[in-house]
Formats: structure tokens, C-alpha cells, sequence
């Protein structure tokens, strides 16, 4: 399963309103192989097979910022028996509200003092049998930009593991 980085975000995402203010983003693509799955599905799946040592790398975080003040996220977690139509705008789905849902995107994200993230979880109409999975950071502060340092160079590292291990 071949995963692409990307040069832009796909035109439908809803993410291409924020890109120009972005201060840090990435996009990835790869083949959908149940091209019958929504976002919301491919999300729930994905974060559903987190690998482990992702799970250990947030632990670390969260113990790291708490003492500078920054908020804590827990692990990236779901609760598998919850149906995916009990979903709702506003929800949570692993570390993440759900921002935007529809059967083309779905928009997560987390708003802090210091900055703010949108993930989406994308069927670009021009691409179809492909799903991309599409980060933009907004920082605030010079917390947030030095917080950005390191995970700008992990974040992609671990975007596409949990791609791979997901197998869609």
C-alpha cells in the first residue's frame, strides 16, 4: 500500500480554507480499499489500530507538557462498540472533536492556548478509490511554535504508520 505525500490538500477539503494562515501541514494519500467506507469509518478504523509505540510516544508528551501548563490528550483510543451513526458534530473520537462530518470529510481537531489542529480524513471527489489523511496547525504563541519543532518532524512518521497499519 503505497502512501504519497502530497503538494496540496485536495480541492473539496474544507482544510484549504485554513491552509493559507497555516502554520505547519502535511497531506497524505493512499488507496482506499473499501471505497464503500466513509470518512468517519476510516477514521474509527485508523485510530482503532494505533500502533503502540505512537500510544507511548503521547504518554511522553502528555508528561512533558503538563509541566509547562499545556493541556494533556490521553491516548489515541476508541470506543469500538459505539456506532458509527451515533457520531455527532462536537463529539470526541479518540483524542479529537469531531469538527466537521460528512461522507466525503471528516474534520477532528483540538483548539489549545497555544495552538490549534484540524486532522481530516478525506475521499477527494477527483480521486476516487484513494483517502487522504490531511493535517494544518495553526500556532498562537512561541509555545506553540517551539512545540512544533519536534513534532513536525514526527508527525509524518507517525501519519503514515498508522496508514499502514490501518490497511484500508
Amino acid at each position: 500500500m503505497p502512501i504519497r505525500p502530497l503538494t496540496s490538500l485536495p480541492a473539496d477539503s474544507d482544510l484549504c480554507a485554513l491552509r493559507s494562515s497555516a502554520d505547519f501541514w502535511d497531506a497524505y494519500s493512499t488507496p482506499l480499499g473499501d471505497i464503500s467506507l466513509t470518512p468517519l469509518a476510516i477514521a474509527q478504523h485508523t485510530f482503532g489500530k494505533t500502533p503502540a509505540w505512537v500510544n507511548a510516544l503521547l504518554h511522553l508528551r502528555d508528561r512533558l507538557i503538563a509541566l509547562v501548563g499545556i493541556r494533556t490528550v490521553g491516548a489515541m483510543t476508541i470506543d469500538p462498540s459505539k456506532p458509527l451513526a451515533a457520531y455527532r458534530v462536537g463529539d470526541k473520537l479518540a483524542i479529537f472533536n469531531i469538527f466537521t462530518l460528512s461522507d466525503r470529510e471528516i474534520v477532528l481537531g483540538i483548539n489549545d492556548t497555544h495552538l490549534d489542529v484540524r486532522v481530516a480524513l478525506i475521499k477527494p471527489a477527483d480521486a476516487p478509490g484513494t483517502y487522504v489523511t490531511a493535517t494544518v496547525v495553526k500556532t498562537h504563541n512561541w509555545l506553540g511554535r517551539l512545540y512544533m519543532v519536534p513534532v513536525a518532524r514526527v508527525h509524518p512518521i507517525i501519519v503514515k504508520a498508522m496508514m499502514r497499519k490501518a490497511r484500508l
